[in-house]
């Protein structure tokens, strides 16, 4: 049986499944066609990198942007950002089978002592029919393509509804553009959902993290917890048995030392 814990918030009990079964690894790799890498880290617990790079191409996504401010409110703001954005992702498992939503929230400096903050959101479209080509030069794939705009516009519908509104308010947002992933700044992964199946990719599990009193208040009284980076390539090669690990869209990779503190510190170029 896999290791869980149950979670105590104030609108109930959460248990997170701290191992993931290989159903739930499926999940992930049918939820981001891009490709998924298994990630060994030194003390040999596991991650695993979302691959948003693969050379020159970029996944693209949404961004709701927020007015830019001084440290202070930038902090306050990604807080808020944070906790209903959890609510949100909650609130839309079960909407769709088509597509799924990768939710993040995001800052980056914009001046010095100014900061821009918002929520990024990454929809991959999962349809049988082949959705148009990318938009955008260079773009992996097309953020609204047929079939992922029904997952999006039940986020924003969530992410808006004041049933929420007791667990924070959301300063305005003022911009809702298409951009590159690494346009959207320093991106801290926190929810993926497909259909009935939602995984938490926050890398750490803090007890107090008020994300887990949003999912619960959301609906949600169950989650995997799957540990997860961006991750940037510089090709993939054609896979061979000997690439793969038995999962559909999985490679097994160790990171370097370089490549890892890389990905840790996630700034942009």
């Amino acid at each position: 049986m896999s290791a869980s814990r149950v979670l105590s918030t104030r609108y109930g009990d959460l248990r997170l499944d701290l191992e993931p079964a290989p159903e739930d690894l499926l999940r992930l790799a049918d939820a981001w066609p891009n490709g998924v890498v298994r990630l060994k880290n030194e003390d040999d617990s596991l991650s695993y990198g979302i691959i948003f790079q693969r050379g020159p191409k970029e996944v693209w996504g949404l961004k709701l942007q927020q007015v830019e401010g001084p440290p202070a409110v930038a902090n306050a703001n990604m807080a808020a950002n944070r906790v209903r954005a959890s609510a949100a992702a909650a609130r839309i498992v079960g909407k769709t089978n088509s597509a799924s939503l990768l939710v993040g929230t995001y800052f980056r400096e914009r001046k010095p002592g100014r900061y821009e903050t918002g929520i990024a959101l990454f929809p991959m479209y999962l349809g049988t029919t082949p959705p148009p080509a990318a938009s955008g030069t260079g773009a992996l794939v097309t953020p609204i393509a047929p079939g992922a705009e029904p997952i999006v516009a039940a986020f924003l519908t969530a992410l808006m509804d004041g049933a929420d509104a007791e667990l924070g308010q959301l300063a305005p947002f003022i911009g809702f553009d298409l951009r590159p992933r690494m346009r959207v700044g320093s991106l801290a992964f926190e929810f993926l959902v497909v259909g009935d199946w939602i995984a938490s990719l926050n890398p750490t599990v803090d007890a107090d993290d008020p994300r887990w009193a949003a999912v619960v208040h959301g609906g949600v009284r169950a989650l995997v917890q799957l540990p997860s980076v961006p991750f940037v390539i510089e090709e993939l090669g054609p896979r061979t048995a000997a690439e793969g690990v038995g999962l559909a869209g999985f490679f097994l990779a160790r990171p370097s030392p370089k490549s890892a503190a890389a990905l840790a510190t996630d700034q942009e170029p």
